[in-house]
């Protein structure tokens, strides 16, 4: 922490936090994902934007993005050297609707009726923890401090773990660094903390609870009108979430996953088959009980309308499922309005509430994919619905699939072209990229080899009169839907540029397929022709290099600018900082590391 705090007086805190996520990457979606304030839609109402509080609020990564809807946020750290980085940002960053205090969460010191949302992020179960008192009286006086300094209708906001959880169960290590601690009876958790040689206390003083137990706890604290969400994967990273008693909401979640991602761990393949199997009347029974964390609101006194709410009672919606785009701040989120398991229509919402941004991608949208869209206006925010794609996600391993996606994607950039590109555009765009790299902390040797295949595959597109067009931009296979007549539907167009490189969209295409479940394994596996998708990216880099009249070598010339060009836009320096920059990366240096022309997969016979 002091040799963060020393970079980020010296050359400033993106440095420092570049330099934490470099060192430590497992912190990287903590710290730099936008997807942590989306639980806010579930509790955000426009007539309570004036105050909020963040408790515990660490490097203040929830703090500064609060700062974004309320008029005025409190960071409420124990930590002087973490209100020491979040105040020093505030100052770089020019925020001035932030205050910092240090302070007991135990005993607030804030007048009754101050605030209109409180935050306890991952903070409840260390709240006994304090003070080394009982730990459900430290846990009740800290949410009757809280509901005290709530305004009537204020929201308090708890994200935290299932005492159950089926990790628990599995053996995760809950607070304690112990297994099993969570689930046993509490004499019996005292006691394995009280002989573990790690643990600086004598007893078990983290307590998390079960939704019973939960809805006790706050009630007895005072809070009547309470709402409980899960949220999958964590509370730290609410990617999806719904209300808890939502049958629908959970059996549509386990058939996106088992339609879509083939390579999770096993029991997470078991568990979306089980889940896509069941009625949504036992999901809604059986989930609650063994779901891994919870999204909690619960309000004073009574409870106004949230902005999902009011979506929802617009659009006549029973039954809803919020689900996040991408890690940046531009990405969408999309609110999806379910009957008896299956989408009946989707609502987009740019993260932070800019329409701008919105209406460019609803014109693409229908433009490259026909879908209708209506704008629909919530006060001073506004929202498009629109009916669903019908159409299955597009299958990695299916060679179909993956040709149905590049002939599309041939096509668009065919109706796109937009003249030649030009050794000024390739100076240009190769400046940019080198700024990128060396920000990135990439060896020297390994910057020098990138530039030099960037700038060969420039010169090669120049020779060949290669013409620019435009890019989708996340050319993935989770954005591509093929419908049962063998329709293909592209969708987010949060990174479209107007005129771009034709190689793009499709080497990342080839990186994305190449480098799913385990990622740096399957990467180097599948490039180098032993992998499950060598074969199909053979015969898709085979029809696109025909397409386009240009030699294989294209291919491996324009993997590591689409890894170049992913670095420069997920990098804590632009306007997008996203953790995916530290996956590009690691998969830059695999390439540069493993791969060489002459065991490079994409030379085969094939193409």
């Amino acid at each position: 922490m002091l040799k963060t705090l020393e970079i980020e007086e010296k050359t400033g805190y993106r440095e420092a936090l570049d330099f934490v996520v470099c060192n430590h990457p497992k912190l990287a979606r903590f710290l730099l994902s936008d997807t942590r304030i989306d639980w806010l839609l579930s509790c955000y109402a426009q007539d309570y934007q004036a105050r909020c509080l963040d408790l515990g609020s660490g490097w203040g990564s929830l703090s500064f993005l609060l700062t974004k809807f309320y008029q005025e946020t409190v960071s409420l750290e124990r930590v002087p050297e973490r209100l020491k980085f979040q105040a020093t940002r505030a100052k770089q960053d020019r925020v001035g609707n932030i205050r910092f205090v240090d302070a007991d969460m135990l005993s607030l010191p804030f007048a009754e009726n101050q605030f209109d949302l409180v935050v306890a992020n991952g903070v409840l179960e260390w709240a006994a923890f304090l003070r080394n008192c009982d730990p459900q009286d430290g846990q009740l006086r800290f949410l009757r401090e809280i509901r005290r300094c709530l305004k009537p209708g204020g929201c308090l906001y708890v994200g935290i773990e299932n005492r159950f959880g089926i990790n628990y169960w599995l053996g995760a290590r809950d607070h304690s660094s112990l297994r099993f601690t969570s689930i046993l009876p509490r004499r019996v958790a005292d006691l394995l903390v009280s002989r573990s040689r790690h643990q600086r206390n004598s007893r078990y003083d983290t307590y998390t609870y079960s939704v019973r137990g939960y809805r006790s706890l706050l009630r007895e604290a005072g809070f009547s009108s309470l709402e409980f969400y899960w949220a999958y994967p964590s509370y730290n990273y609410p990617k999806f979430s719904a209300k808890l008693q939502d049958g629908d909401a959970y059996s549509f979640l386990a058939r996106y996953h088992h339609r879509r991602f083939g390579e999770m761990a096993l029991w997470k393949r078991l568990a979306s088959l089980v889940g896509s199997i069941l009625p949504p009347m036992i999901l809604r029974l059986v989930c609650p009980l063994i779901w891994g964390s919870f999204l909690i609101f619960a309000w004073k006194d009574f409870r106004p309308e949230s902005l999902e709410e009011e979506i929802a009672r617009r659009l006549r919606a029973g039954s809803f499922l919020r689900m996040s785009g991408g890690d940046g701040p531009c990405s969408n989120i999309k609110l999806i309005a379910l009957e008896r398991g299956e989408i009946q229509s989707v609502s987009r919402l740019e993260r932070f509430m800019r329409i701008e941004h919105l209406e460019t991608e609803e014109q693409l949208l229908r433009k490259y994919a026909g879908v209708d869209s209506e704008r629909n206006s919530l006060g001073t925010f506004a929202f498009f619905a629109e009916k669903p794609i019908l159409g299955r996600p597009c299958r990695m391993h299916n060679l179909a699939d993956n040709e149905r996606a590049i002939r599309w994607l041939l096509k668009f950039q065919d109706e796109t072209t937009s003249g030649q590109f030009t050794e000024i555009e390739a100076r240009r765009e190769h400046e940019e990229l080198t700024q990128a790299l060396l920000r990135s902390k990439l060896s020297s040797p390994l910057v020098e080899q990138t530039l030099g295949q960037i700038e060969e595959l420039a010169h090669l597109l120049i020779e060949n009169s290669v013409p620019k067009c435009s890019e989708h931009g996340d050319f993935g296979p989770g954005n591509i839907l093929i419908s049962d007549g063998g329709k293909v539907s592209v969708l987010d167009w949060e990174f479209y540029r107007d005129s771009g490189n034709p190689i793009f969209d499709f080497c990342f295409f080839t990186v994305t397929n190449c480098a799913r479940g385990r990622a740096e394994v399957s990467f180097c596996k599948n490039l180098s022709g032993l992998g499950p998708y060598s074969r199909i990216m053979r015969n898709t880099a085979g029809m696109f290099c025909a397409h386009r009249r240009l030699p294989a070598d294209v291919v491996r010339l324009g993997i590591p600018y689409v890894l170049s060009r992913c670095i420069s836009r997920h990098s804590v320096y632009s306007n997008m900082p996203s953790p995916e920059l530290y996956r590009y990366r690691r998969l830059l240096m695999l390439w540069n590391d493993q791969m060489s022309e002459s065991d490079l997969s994409i030379h085969g016979q094939d193409t």
